[in-house]
């Protein structure tokens, strides 16, 4: 009798556990030969680090000027894409006081000094390793197949005279990114080459701002995955956290209804600031949204206005 009971015990629970071994086996087996598979579910983390984001490691870096000579895209097209890291001159860092901190970085802590230090430090860190102060001396041969497949642009001004950042989302073609030599790691360094540009030759006053437009237009959830959310989440990333507090708002136009569930995965990237600033509309919403900000003749004729 004892025999047969414990013969019942095995027949039923050891295949369940048998099963339930197989199955957590066979999914991590899964995930590690095959990641492409799963990319929906990898944090962004690989690129951020690759491009500069956080590492622990301390640099040194001297406070230096933004304001950097602009060269035309055209020049040296025969270069190789720009480096990217520089790993050279590891001196001690010098001491940063509050006359070193640009006052973005002090609005962006609230007045912290303290914190504002730490985070001017780490940008400067940042700035370093990338080698952010030569980026617009170094030749971009690439710059026009980047804007042809993540079109951008400057347009115009809203009625507190900020310039207007145009970005279209769903233009964005990552395959044909790639076809032409363009990963994610160069596609951020394309955009900080904007940034630069946009911050050291458009608006080079600390008082400057801008009003950014994100249009979502033609975005489907199967493009909101994988190396496209490491993007756009690392490019959101660097723009928080090296280029503070330059936002009057930013427009998120044609939402679709799956929007809210993709912005939670990128809101804890924001500071609170920036939380408050973000403005989504649907289709029907948004015109009406962007003439209370923008004038009519400021506003591009694709998106209600009449400026061409």
């Amino acid at each position: 009798a004892i025999f047969n009971r414990i013969s019942k015990f095995f027949e039923k629970y050891f295949s369940f556990f048998l099963f339930e071994g197989f199955f957590i086996w066979f999914i991590l087996y899964a995930v590690y030969t095959f990641p492409s598979i799963f990319t929906f579910f990898k944090p962004a983390e690989p690129f951020l680090i690759g491009f500069g984001f956080s590492s622990n490691e301390k640099k040194s870096t001297r406070p230096t000027p933004h304001a950097i000579k602009l060269l035309k895209c055209e020049d040296g097209l025969a270069e190789d894409q720009p480096p990217i890291v520089s790993n050279d001159n590891k001196d001690e860092q010098p001491i940063l006081s509050k006359e070193d901190i640009p006052e973005t970085f002090i609005i962006a802590e609230n007045g912290n000094i303290e914190k504002a230090i730490e985070r001017y430090q780490n940008t400067l860190n940042w700035r370093k390793e990338i080698k952010a102060d030569s980026a617009l001396e170094t030749p971009h041969p690439k710059f026009f197949i980047c804007k042809q497949y993540y079109p951008s642009c400057l347009h115009g001004r809203d009625k507190l005279g900020s310039v207007v950042y145009y970005e279209r989302l769903g233009g964005i073609d990552v395959e044909m990114l790639k076809k032409k030599g363009i990963d994610t790691k160069l596609l951020l360094w394309h955009y900080m080459f904007q940034m630069e540009n946009l911050w050291s030759n458009i608006c080079s006053s600390q008082e400057d701002r801008t009003t950014t437009i994100l249009d979502m237009k033609g975005v489907v959830m199967k493009d909101v995955q994988g190396e496209v959310l490491a993007f756009v989440k690392a490019s959101i990333g660097m723009l928080s956290s090296h280029y503070p507090a330059r936002s009057n708002c930013i427009f998120i136009i044609n939402v679709p209804g799956w929007f809210s569930w993709v912005f939670r995965l990128i809101k804890p990237l924001l500071n609170e600031e920036t939380r408050s600033k973000i403005r989504p509309c649907d289709a029907s919403q948004y015109e009406e949204a962007l003439k209370e900000w923008i004038n009519d003749d400021e506003i591009p004729k694709e998106y209600g206005g009449s400026s061409k």
